[in-house]
């Protein structure tokens, strides 16, 4: 059951609202709560980090800038700008995520979704966006390109663990 929840359901599985109630004042549990109930618990899905070079094309400018995704979730991403362009909150975005070496190639090596910035960082060059318009096509390459990225991910960390966890073992007497 459990590898069938980390094979199907992971994506879906939020972290950011996890607590450890023990030893944590009742106050701040209650404002926990209080703020998932306000908030409605915005995140839509679990978000990675990761480091992709994207092309993007800013609608209401017609220009196409080079970025990088640094966050991303089958909802949204965090875009950083190579370009000094300041970006502004209900900016429209024509986002080409390079899939190539992560699915299948019969689909191509991009996939193109439709973006809005809900949020700009202080610099004006990193904002947060959501996908918006996503076929059900696009929802399933999106989801098997994450899927293989994440894997990828953990199976680095692990072996990294491994190799560190080896270490300490023939270092002991």
């Amino acid at each position: 059951l459990v590898n069938l929840y980390h094979n199907e359901l992971l994506l879906y599985h939020e972290t950011d609202e996890y607590i450890v109630y023990q030893g944590m004042a009742r106050t701040h549990i209650y404002n926990r709560i209080k703020t998932g109930i306000e908030d409605q618990n915005k995140r839509r899905s679990r978000r990675y980090s990761v480091f992709l070079p994207v092309s993007f094309l800013h609608l209401s400018r017609d220009i196409r800038i080079d970025g990088n995704i640094v966050d991303l979730s089958l909802h949204g991403a965090i875009l950083t700008s190579v370009a000094e362009i300041i970006f502004k909150v209900g900016d429209q975005l024509k986002l080409s995520i390079p899939v190539g070496d992560h699915i299948d190639h019969s689909t191509g090596d991009f996939i193109k979704v439709s973006a809005k910035v809900r949020r700009v960082y202080i610099s004006g060059t990193k904002v947060s966006v959501s996908f918006e318009h996503v076929t059900d096509n696009q929802l399933k390459k999106l989801t098997i390109f994450l899927t293989h990225v994440v894997s990828q991910q953990m199976s680095r960390k692990a072996n990294r663990l491994r190799a560190h966890l080896a270490l300490q073992q023939s270092l002991e007497p």
